[in-house]
């Protein structure tokens, strides 16, 4: 046999197929008379509910149930907690009690918990196929409790053998998935600092549309452990794991379970102060048990060595898993090796009982080879740009990176006449100082509005603003700027202070994004879409608003076509997508309501009722669609969804990986020509392969970031190397054109994901074109 070389054919899924099974566990119901209780305490201190904050606690407390009703004190004939074995019923009466203390200051009588006991019960994995082919879980909890089921059958250490040694895993409670890390963590030793990490499997309970079988999911990923203290939290709530010896926790040593808790911030006097989330200290202290649980101080004074486990069986450890959440740097990067990512997962399929290989799907077909350099430059007759800047270096690299992308070169004036538009370029100083105390929003808008160029006419401007982790004790005033040059006409992209150790494409990418805010296309893009062709996305917008708990609802669309892009929105109509972005920010109180489903549908059907063309393709985004569109659920999901309302219309329904909803995957190549049969992690294929006649998978390849990693080595050897790995985005085609295939509908899909947004020239998007375009418009959907 030859060598195996990286040209493979098909892919390895890593999932299980779910069988009908039953599993035993013990119940607990709410008891009506705490119920009635708590419906009519209403103390000031509460940012949620009573019961709801009852109920967080209880899932930090009590880790071992392998679903949690939330809806329990609505339908009290519900199990409210289902546990994986049985304990003593008194310890969760002290536990409720001790928090009614805490957060009441008053003694909750016993009576109230007379009926409050706990029972062994079973529960039916029960899988049926609804008329439509979708399989349906008759008990609903099956997606909470079945994921954990199956963690919980990975009772032996996992031999790797790219590792060369066995891993033990330990369960993390988790509502939704099972998941486990590997424990005691991986060390990584660089200038006399200790650093750890631990590898994560994640089980998550999938179905997929138009197969009968659902599926177990199995993602193998990192968790990075901050162990130097300096613990600076970009939100008000940080998670970390708790672990110890709870008396009714069942486990004992090395298998005691990790427990999510939230670390909640509070800025007073210009300080951060942390505390327990749900006062959870207090509440243990409360309890008759001889243990407690370090302090915040403690944790940043000494966070090794609580990390570490000091052998105090009367102190809770607490690991913090750096995130995003977090300021600062870690020095191992994300991510673990591929190889060791297959192993890990296979070695734990086949502890579950998998037999054989996983799934393994075919490649049906590639990127179209298009040419994609340069730009479709459509600008509008008169377009300046102004370049707001605070040093010299950074306003010349600006300048330098604007006249690049128009191709044109420096004259005195700083006017170009470009085909039929006048662009100027201008630079502007920034006068005034960003950094504003969180307490001071006001005094940064009046900042800002003292800046605003007058504009007649729609411009563009490159902003000199350091990133977030500057203004970690400010307000960011990315949104705000941003914000209040919309309402002047003025399109904005932010740019970092120059800095030697910043990618030379920095200003370019950052010019191209400010050209994307424009609507403008790159040539492969013009290439790829036909004139015949209307491609749409469709995206509902829910934000936060920064200054109340109000959430922006709408449902917003983008269109690309041969004469540019488009946009639509409430009221509005389609207009071009530079004025769509502006409308957004000075219309934004129109939107900031919850539209019903009713309105949506009229939206989408008058607006698509407008349009001319022999095709018209609509995507959508599952994971953002599914509550406003339910008929395009996995549930509800049919081939004959809106046909009968447009013979000319394909429906493509795009799921990414959020909430690991879809699934990790390996390279493979079946024997042929001499080449051996079988997985090869290390490869990175790109393409689509195909699950079943209506759905698919789009992959991408290597991305430029990952030019400098060693595919072949484990995240042991290389610790500082970014293993990112391209994710499977599942392609869905419920409804297609009499003269297009499901096939060629997952190729476009796949083709206006690959180099069409032209700020990631080399790069493949997540979604295609026409649902990027529509979630970077969420920038501009702020409201202050």
């Amino acid at each position: 046999m030859k060598k195996r070389n990286y040209n493979t054919d098909s892919i390895e899924v890593f999932s299980i197929p779910i069988k009908e099974e039953s599993i035993e566990g013990y119940a607990v119901y709410f008891p009506k008379a705490l119920r009635e209780l708590l419906q009519v305490k209403k103390p000031k201190h509460f940012y949620m509910s009573p019961i709801r904050s009852l109920q967080e606690t209880i899932k930090i407390m009590f880790s071992d149930f392998l679903f949690f009703n939330s809806n329990a004190e609505k339908f009290l004939n519900q199990p409210w907690l289902f546990f994986r074995a049985p304990f003593d019923i008194e310890w969760l009466k002290e536990m409720i009690q001790s928090w009614y203390k805490v957060h009441f200051n008053e003694e909750l009588p016993a009576s109230i918990l007379n009926d409050l006991s706990i029972q062994k019960e079973k529960r039916i994995v029960d899988i049926t196929i609804n008329e439509a082919g979708n399989p349906i879980m008759k008990d609903f909890f099956t997606f909470q409790y079945l994921p954990k089921h199956y963690a919980d059958k990975i009772k032996n250490p996992l031999f790797v053998e790219s590792l060369g040694k066995s891993l033990n895993f330990i369960p993390i409670q988790s509502d939704q998935k099972g998941e486990l890390v590997s424990w005691p963590p991986e060390r990584y030793e660089r200038n006399e600092k200790k650093y750890y990490f631990s590898y994560k499997i994640t089980f998550s309970l999938q179905t997929v549309p138009f197969s009968e079988t659902p599926q177990m999911y199995l993602h193998i990923g990192l968790v990075r452990w901050k162990t130097d203290g300096n613990v600076v939290t970009r939100n008000r709530r940080l998670t970390v794991y708790i672990r110890g010896n709870f008396p009714w926790i069942v486990g004992n040593g090395d298998k005691l379970p990790f427990i999510p808790a939230k670390i909640k911030r509070v800025k007073t006097e210009g300080k951060y102060t942390y505390f327990w989330d749900q006062k959870i200290d207090q509440v243990i202290e409360g309890m008759n048990i001889p243990a407690r649980i370090s302090s915040l101080t403690e944790l940043e004074k000494d966070a090794e060595s609580i990390f570490e486990g000091i052998n105090d069986s009367n102190r809770f450890s607490v690991s913090i898993p750096y995130s995003t959440q977090l300021f600062g740097y870690h020095p191992i990067s994300d991510g673990a090796g591929f190889k060791e990512r297959y192993e890990i997962a296979k070695a734990a399929a086949n502890e579950i009982g998998l037999t054989g290989n996983f799934l393994n799907y075919p490649r049906v077909a590639g990127a179209s080879k298009v040419y994609s350099k340069g730009l479709e430059l459509s600008l509008p007759k008169n377009f300046t740009i102004y370049m707001y800047y605070s040093s010299q270096e950074w306003l010349e690299k600006a300048e330098e990176a604007i006249l690049q992308n128009l191709k044109v070169e420096k004259n005195e004036n700083s006017t170009y006449q470009l085909n039929d538009t006048l662009i100027q370029i201008k630079p502007i100083r920034i006068s005034e100082n960003l950094f504003v105390d969180e307490s001071n929003k006001m005094e940064l808008l009046n900042r800002i509005e003292k800046m605003v160029a007058p504009t007649t006419f729609v411009s563009g401007c490159l902003f000199e603003l350091h990133d977030k982790e500057q203004f970690k004790s400010w307000i960011d005033p990315k949104d705000y700027i941003r914000n209040l040059f919309a309402k002047n006409d003025i399109l904005t992209q932010f740019i970092t202070p120059d800095n030697p150790n910043d990618s030379d494409k920095k200003f370019e990418k950052g010019t191209l994004d400010l050209f994307r805010q424009v609507g403008i296309l790159s040539y492969r893009v013009m290439g790829l879409i036909k004139e015949t062709t209307q491609y749409i996305g469709f995206l509902y917008i829910e934000k936060n608003k920064k200054t109340s708990k109000d959430k922006i609802g709408f449902p917003l669309m983008v269109r690309v076509c041969a004469s540019g892009v488009m946009m639509a929105i409430p009221n509005e109509g389609w207009v071009s997508y530079s004025e769509g972005l502006l409308l957004l920010t000075k219309h934004s109180e129109k939107y900031s309501r919850n539209y019903s489903k009713q309105d949506i549908n009229k939206f989408i059907y008058s607006l698509l009722a407008e349009l001319e063309g022999e095709h018209i393709i609509l995507f959508t985004h599952s994971q953002n669609s599914r509550r406003v569109l339910p008929s395009l659920n996995n549930t509800n999901l049919r081939a004959d969804y809106f046909e009968p309302m447009y013979s000319n219309l394909s429906v493509v329904r795009i799921r990414d990986q959020k909430d690991n909803e879809t699934p990790e995957w390996c390279a493979y190549r079946h024997e042929s020509e001499g080449y051996s049969a079988g997985a090869i992690p290390e490869s990175l294929p790109t393409g689509v392969y195909q699950l079943n006649d209506r759905v698919f998978f789009s992959i991408a390849g290597k991305s430029t970031t990952q030019s400098q990693m060693n595919p072949n080595k484990t995240k042991l050897e290389s610790p500082t190397s970014l293993f990112h790995k391209p994710v499977a985005i599942e392609v869905a085609v419920p409804v297609y054109h009499k003269d297009f295939s499901p096939i060629e509908l997952a190729k476009i899909t796949h083709d206006l994901r690959k180099n069409t947004s032209i700020q990631y020239d080399k790069d493949m998007t997540n979604f295609p074109l026409p649902i990027h375009l529509a979630l970077k418009a969420k920038e501009y959907a702020f409201t202050i």
